[in-house]
């Protein structure tokens, strides 16, 4: 994966992360060649740390708010590996409308749902969710929409994923724009096993799918 992330400006990535819509993610990124580390949500605890030039430490975060918005970062972004969210894994859908249809299942005791929206084809244009944040750093944690929009799709080993977007906080509203924090294009997609979705760990072993 690569693209740009706003840190007061924008500034270029590259990324590599191992999911599992089901059980959480570990992504690790390194930004304008300075700023490495990873954001994580495994065994029901989410965290970021973060450091400059390997040593100095930019952030560590951790804890339920922390976790709880971080499950819902992992959920979302089954987009990329539509497969694990067919109801057999216990995905509940429903249409919205004849445009748009909403995803809904149960992590670690949370019920996420996703809201699709489709063009005339089928295939997704945006995504929105609520997610449990404090993107206006006031100190107090509340649900916000979160989401993006969709700008290209592309096949890696025989699944068609939306490959490139925009995403940030408060989609669908008048802060959008000014709320944008992330741009990505995803440069491959592994899929790293079968069957029932397993339990990702910081090591990344028994994940589904691993992203770059």
């Amino acid at each position: 994966m690569r693209g740009q992330i706003k840190l007061n400006r924008w500034l270029p990535f590259r990324a590599r992360q191992i999911l599992n819509p089901h059980a959480g993610f570990v992504w690790r990124a390194r930004v304008a060649g300075l700023i490495s580390g990873a954001d994580y949500y495994f065994n029901g605890r989410g965290g970021m740390d973060w450091k400059l030039a390997g040593l100095k430490k930019l952030v560590h975060a951790e804890g339920p708010e922390v976790t709880r918005a971080a499950l819902a970062r992992g959920a979302a972004e089954a987009v990329w590996i539509p497969t694990a969210t067919l109801p057999r894994f216990g995905v509940e859908w429903k249409a919205r409308n004849n445009s748009q249809i909403e995803g809904s299942w149960t992590i670690d005791g949370y019920l996420f749902t996703t809201r699709y929206t489709l063009d005339s084809d089928g295939m997704i244009t945006s995504v929105l969710f609520d997610r449990w944040g404090d993107p206006d750093e006031t100190g107090t944690f509340g649900v916000h929409p979160f989401g993006g929009k969709v700008s290209g799709y592309k096949t890696f080993h025989g699944l068609t994923v939306p490959c490139s977007g925009r995403m940030g906080w408060f989609y669908g509203t008048e802060r959008w724009e000014d709320s944008e924090f992330f741009r990505y294009e995803i440069t491959d997609i592994s899929p790293a096993g079968r069957g029932e979705p397993s339990r990702a760990g910081p090591g990344g072993r028994r994940a589904n799918t691993r992203t770059s």
